[in-house]
């Protein structure tokens, strides 16, 4: 399990879900394996959140999305608008943290939604599992990983990724076809450096 996101995927496997945030070029068994360093340590928020709370509008060279970051107190709302592709990396911090740094090598407690930008259905959900997942950076897929270093503890981020710094080749378990886009909103709720 030498794959980048391979971590993310064993701790979503221990939730019976699909996580492909770990397991970049990893095939389904090898994204069915299980890890000692990746399991859910604390809670994430399943509440829905506020029908007037604020969202930050992707726009990508198609389609586009609009992400409710999740809070404290609920979970992300991602509403897409399909197909949505980026071509490049994007992300936005909607609240900054003030906790330990996230570095390329640091261990990061998490919770998190992905969706598909092509189908526009949700592929992994730690809110909706009440779960948070704990991973190591160097084992994430680079666009995610991208995405978080630099963070700090306690931040929400918003992130589009471009196949190519997810799954290039798709991964067909979690419904995630060659070339699709992924948007993530996620909550950093640890981190260690």
């Amino acid at each position: 399990m030498d794959t980048p996101f391979a971590r993310l995927t064993a701790a979503a496997a221990a939730s019976a879900a699909i996580v492909v945030i770990a397991g970049c070029g990893a095939t389904s068994e090898e994204g069915a394996a299980t890890s000692s360093r990746a399991h859910s340590i604390d809670v994430c928020p399943a509440a829905a959140p506020a029908a007037d709370a604020r969202a930050i509008i992707l726009h990508g060279v198609t389609g586009s999305a609009s992400v409710v970051a999740p809070t404290a107190d609920s979970a992300p709302r991602i509403t897409v608008t399909a197909p949505f592709q980026v071509d490049r990396l994007h992300t936005e911090t909607a609240r900054a943290g003030t906790g330990q740094t996230v570095s390329e090598k640091s261990v990061v407690t998490l919770c998190y939604q992905g969706v598909n930008g092509r189908t526009g259905e949700v592929f992994d959900d730690a809110f909706a599992r009440a779960t948070s997942a704990e991973m190591a950076l160097p084992d994430l897929v680079p666009g995610f990983r991208a995405a978080l270093v630099g963070q700090k503890a306690g931040a929400a981020v918003v992130a589009a990724i471009p196949a190519a710094q997810a799954y290039p080749k798709g991964e067909p378990d979690a419904g995630i076809a060659p070339g699709d886009s992924l948007i993530f909103a996620i909550s950093v709720i640890a981190s260690n450096s």
